[in-house]
């Protein structure tokens, strides 16, 4: 491949563009080596443009949702004339979609949260208000967010588990090593048989319920 790159050979998108494609093939904690090695660089060098692995992840999050979330989902999430039922049903399932083909991105972005800057997270305080606008109060709305948000991205997170590659039950216990039986693969046969990405679609519908059910007491 030649001579290593240097840091200014580097740019951060390039970075990103690279740690995407191995987050996807890897999930989201890659190893800095083989980012570097795709990059035909030294990891120092890729430390140039972040600090630390932990502000690459959170770069990366946002990058991810950025490409993720076209002009046509925008549209359609902050479309007044679409029910907020319809428009939480679409946000979450383009959240969960996302998350769903990146193992561990779901855990990060719970963790970064609000605190993201991609435009895709922005859509969250709108939703927010739109809640609001029905008659719940910032606080009940915004608890009502958070909550399906977290649900989604963990939902997201089991489906990236079993799409790379634990597709049967056997497969599934034999990786997490509970074939000599006991409480733990008790719970993970439970945990196997929860996969199906349905189970999403009737969390997000909970969550509308929630709020339904507040909204009818306020009016």
């Amino acid at each position: 491949m030649g001579a290593k790159r240097t840091r200014a050979d580097l740019s951060k998108a390039e970075i990103l563009d690279a740690a995407r494609e191995l987050a996807r093939r890897d999930g989201m904690d890659f190893a800095m080596r083989d980012l570097a090695e795709a990059l035909n660089t030294w990891p120092n060098a890729i430390y140039g443009h972040f600090k630390n692995k932990f502000t690459l992840q959170q770069e990366l999050v946002d990058h991810i949702l950025d490409q993720a979330f076209t002009g046509e989902v925008f549209r359609e999430l902050l479309n007044e004339e679409t029910s907020w039922e319809d428009r939480l049903r679409r946000g979450g399932q383009e959240i969960f979609d996302v998350c769903s083909r990146y193992y561990g991105l779901g855990r990060l972005l719970s963790a970064h949260g609000m605190g993201s800057t991609s435009k895709a997270m922005q859509l969250i305080p709108a939703l927010v208000m739109m809640l609001m606008r029905q008659g719940l109060s910032e606080v009940r709305a915004a608890t009502i967010m958070q909550a399906a948000t977290v649900y989604i991205c963990s939902m997201g997170d089991m489906a990236a588990m079993f799409e790379r590659g634990i597709t049967n039950r056997e497969a599934f216990l034999g990786t997490l090593d509970t074939t000599s039986g006991g409480p733990m693969a008790d719970t993970m046969e439970v945990f196997f048989a929860y996969k199906k990405a349905e189970r999403v679609k009737e969390g997000i519908d909970m969550f509308i319920a929630a709020a339904k059910a507040e909204i009818g007491e306020l009016r």
